[in-house]
């Protein structure tokens, strides 16, 4: 048996060019982390966008740059070969978002929770002898 074959028979090595996938993958995640670079530290086109269309940009460059690395790097689209490994994608970022979200909301909570108010902070501080 073929190991080559096997893979490409079940979707993990692709069965085009392998080369110039990675290559344009490369040079598209690269131009993306370029003007996103750029855009963020560059005062001449900071002061071209308003702060909410820039960060706006960013964060369009990187949806960008994302799908590039799926398809290009992961080998993740639409066909059938890699409808598994794409469902295998999906359910690890459920998980990774549940695991975030979670976490935010629990240290958002034990703040609102162990932090007292100012007042009641200012009063205690005020009652505390020495310092």
């Amino acid at each position: 048996m073929n190991v080559h074959t096997y893979f490409e028979d079940i979707g993990i090595w692709p069965k085009d060019n392998v080369l110039i996938s990675y290559v344009m993958g490369f040079i598209l995640s690269l131009v993306c982390t370029v003007l996103a670079y750029m855009l963020a530290t560059s005062s001449v086109l900071l002061f071209s966008f308003s702060v909410p269309i820039a960060v706006s940009l960013i964060v369009i460059l990187a949806v960008i740059q994302l799908v590039v690395q799926l398809s290009f790097f992961l080998h993740l689209s639409a066909r059938t070969t890699s409808r598994d490994r794409y469902l295998i994608f999906c359910a690890t970022m459920f998980i990774v978002a549940v695991l975030f979200i979670g976490s935010v909301w629990i240290m958002n909570t034990l703040n609102t929770r162990m932090m007292p108010d100012t007042t009641n902070m200012n009063a205690y501080m005020k009652s505390q002898s020495g310092l």
